[in-house]
């Protein structure tokens, strides 16, 4: 078994700004369009309360500086910071978890 076939990189993509703190937690979802092609999004959970889901837009080679996306929608409801987020199987729903003892 070759090892080195297994490992992975990371790629610097760009940078989201929509949160008002740290950053706890992220998700990659992935959604079908109405032509049946498919997109990636990311969710993510911060120490300001919220979920923010993102539009990821695709940069051209030199826009290191440049932003990845924006959020599309936030989501509130908890009441302290936001500890974990996990979508479903096929991307469709969302729960979430809290320092505030909910689920979500």
């Amino acid at each position: 078994v070759d090892s080195s076939a297994n490992t992975e990189t990371l790629e610097y993509k760009g940078y989201l700004e929509g949160h008002n703190g740290w950053v706890t937690c992220l998700q990659v979802g992935q959604e079908t369009l109405a032509d049946n092609s498919t997109k990636e999004f990311l969710i993510s959970g911060g120490r300001d309360k919220l979920l923010i889901v993102w539009d990821l837009v695709p940069r051209k080679d030199g826009d290191e500086d440049e932003t990845w996306g924006g959020p599309r929608r936030t989501l509130q409801g908890h009441s302290h910071f936001v500890s974990d987020v996990s979508l479903s199987a096929d991307s469709r729903y969302v729960l979430s978890s809290s320092w505030d003892a909910t689920l979500r």
